[in-house]
């Protein structure tokens, strides 16, 4: 399908999932070209990721799991942005991985196209709480 006006039919996009080691990868296509990718990474023993923000027994308390899936990043081509890319990508990876139980991410813009309280809010969405705002980037948590 042919882009018109900067707006693309969402439902032509396909996602394939990859998975290398301690990494999945969603990635978007659009006409065979690259337009977004989503990617989470598997840490095991996870709480050094954690350990300048919060003791090991609140790291415990609050993951009692010590897997815990990171939400590593989200990006979308500059010229496919506020086309649902994002979305489809999030909804893709968030119902593939619906049995995991623990997640993070640390809500980082990534260039000037976003703010990070929307970049926060854009993860509330799927269920992400914040768990530390550091002004410049937030920590968010999701737990079922």
């Amino acid at each position: 399908m042919k882009k018109y006006n900067n707006y693309i039919n969402i439902s032509n996009i396909s996602i394939q999932k990859n998975i290398e080691e301690d990494r999945i990868t969603y990635t978007a296509y659009y006409n065979r070209k690259e337009i977004g990718v989503l990617m989470f990474e598997i840490l095991m023993d996870a709480y050094y990721e954690l350990d300048d923000i919060m003791t090991e027994d609140e790291f415990y308390e609050l993951f009692p799991n010590d897997i815990l899936i990171k939400l590593e990043y989200l990006k979308v081509d500059d010229n496919y942005m506020n086309m649902g890319i994002g979305h489809k990508l999030m909804k893709y990876g968030m119902d593939d991985l619906k049995d995991e139980k623990q997640f993070y991410l640390n809500a980082s813009p990534m260039g000037n196209y976003i703010n990070v309280e929307t970049l926060s809010n854009f993860y509330k969405k799927y269920g992400f709480e914040i768990l530390l705002n550091q002004g410049h980037n937030i920590l968010m948590i999701k737990k079922d």
